[in-house]
């Protein structure tokens, strides 16, 4: 044989066990098959319609109406089975499966609950809003998925706050108003979706107040047990916060004639009570006094501008004073006839007098004067009348004067009045007109001012027990007074405030 036919036959040796060795290694894949049921957890029923499905794959199924499912030429070894339903949770069992035999599984699914979702959108006022009013609405859109009867939690705090206040919760509703903010601030606002244990809570939004010095009114409110300062417009339409102090009492606001962006009023913030000023917004507090603004039944009453804005007139006991704004260049004014104390009430522009109220060691032992602006010509204008008198304040002109008077002449030792009357006084005159004779029965009408106009006068009304709210009103002395509709009509300006002065919008 020679070497080319006996390459050729080693050749086709080899191949033919190649071929060989081929065929003897090819597997066979070999199955089982897998049945089950599906059940519901809460009550052990059926469920029909629920998706199976294995890893490693094979064919899905559904189960029938009797929540039974086969699974059939399922790979041999370890298969996971899960099996998944609309609003239930997916449940999944690890079965083994082996060759020519049925595995068996059973599933119980549990009903998917709070698995939806609450998105935020469209808050109003819009993210970012400049000179909003400081009542306002506040108010924000959702979409919600798979939930029922959710509620809202409303988080606010302002530019300088350290925590969040929550100032309504469980709300229902997607608008809620809040009123009785700052001023010339800035707000960040949040809302909390609830249900049960889960919440959503929203973005933060933010707007800023308008400044104060739109709002003519200045007056007190009680906030949290203490007096703080605040303002409104002439129909009581919007109402800010100026103050924010928790442990003190600040009353008694003026607007300068002058310089109407400041405020000057007292507070007992350093104990007794002294003067401070502060910008139409509340801000820029600065301490006037050193000696304290009291006396026989005055606590921090009596203070006003002088008529170019620059000084303060007050009282320290029986001393009138007055100094500058700055608290400086303190100036003797006057001393009290003996036995009695200056409360300081008011300083015409037009002509130069200033009203003053003296005050005994009883309450109704009082009577008021006017004098000069350096203390001289020291003339009594209503004498020490039974009941008590007091709160006087000059009309815009000088001419005429308001005050009050205690009708039912008690001489309460506690300072109590039964039936405080506003009258008005023509200085040229004397004449003397009632304006308290609308008041009603069991109420005094306190704190009497003339508008800045001068053709209304705005005042307290409020229960002579001293224990109701007090509400700010205003009379119309002028039908033309562009502030007022009801010639000699009583009509409410803000309710819960007293102590309102009228000052220049700007």
């Amino acid at each position: 044989m020679n070497r080319v036919k006996f390459k050729i036959i080693i050749l086709m040796v080899l191949s033919i066990g190649l071929w060989g060795c081929e065929d003897s290694t090819l597997d066979v894949e070999l199955f089982g098959s897998i049945q089950g049921v599906v059940l519901s957890a809460s009550d052990n029923t059926p469920l029909e319609g629920v998706s199976i499905s294995t890893t490693p794959a094979s064919a899905a199924v559904l189960t029938d109406a009797e929540g039974m499912f086969t699974l059939n030429k399922v790979p041999l070894g370890d298969v996971t089975v899960a099996a998944s339903l609309k609003d239930y949770i997916q449940a999944s069992i690890s079965v083994k499966v082996l060759e020519d035999e049925t595995s068996t599984v059973e599933f119980t699914l549990e009903k998917e609950e709070l698995q939806g979702s609450v998105i935020f959108s469209i808050p109003a006022p819009v993210d970012g809003m400049a000179d909003t009013d400081v009542a306002i609405d506040l108010s924000w859109h959702t979409e919600i998925e798979k939930i029922e009867n959710v509620t809202y939690d409303v988080f606010m705090f302002d530019q300088d706050a350290i925590d969040k206040t929550l100032i309504v919760e469980n709300l229902e509703d997607t608008t809620y108003t809040v009123s009785g903010l700052f001023s010339n601030t800035t707000y960040h606002w949040y809302v909390v979706a609830n249900k049960d244990d889960k919440t959503w809570k929203s973005d933060t939004w933010s707007f800023r107040t308008l400044s104060a010095r739109s709002l003519e009114i200045v007056f007190a409110r009680k906030v949290d047990g203490n007096y703080q300062l605040m303002a409104t417009d002439i129909n009581g339409d919007q109402v800010a916060q100026l103050t924010k102090f928790s442990n003190n009492r600040n009353w008694f606001p003026l607007i300068n004639p002058q310089y109407v962006d400041q405020l000057l009023y007292t507070s007992n913030a350093d104990g007794d009570h002294h003067i401070y000023t502060c910008d139409r917004d509340g801000k820029n507090v600065q301490r006037v006094t050193d000696l304290p603004n009291e006396g026989y039944f005055n606590n921090g009453e009596g203070i006003c501008w002088s008529p170019d804005g620059k000084r303060i007139l007050f009282s320290s006991y029986s001393k009138l004073y007055s100094i500058k704004k700055d608290g400086t260049d303190l100036k003797l004014i006057k001393t009290a006839p003996e036995g009695r104390h200056f409360i300081a009430r008011d300083w015409n522009k037009y002509t130069g007098k200033i009203l003053v109220e003296t005050v005994g060691e009883k309450s109704y032992d009082s009577e008021i004067y006017m004098m000069d602006g350096d203390g001289s010509n020291f003339e009594m204008l209503v004498d020490n009348l039974p009941g008590h008198i007091g709160e006087p304040s000059f009309s815009i002109d000088g001419k005429q004067l308001l005050y009050t008077r205690d009708m039912s002449e008690l001489q309460s030792t506690d300072g109590r009045q039964l039936d405080v009357h506003i009258f008005l006084k023509t200085l040229a005159t004397a004449e003397e007109e009632d304006l308290s004779t609308q008041k009603p029965l069991g109420t005094n009408d306190i704190n009497p001012r003339f508008s800045v106009t001068g053709g209304s006068i705005i005042f307290v009304n409020t229960n002579n027990t001293g224990t109701e709210q007090r509400n700010i009103q205003r009379i119309a002395l002028d039908e033309n007074d562009e502030n007022d509709v009801d010639n000699n009509g009583r009509s409410l300006i803000v309710a819960d405030g007293e102590m309102p002065f009228w000052g220049i919008k700007i």
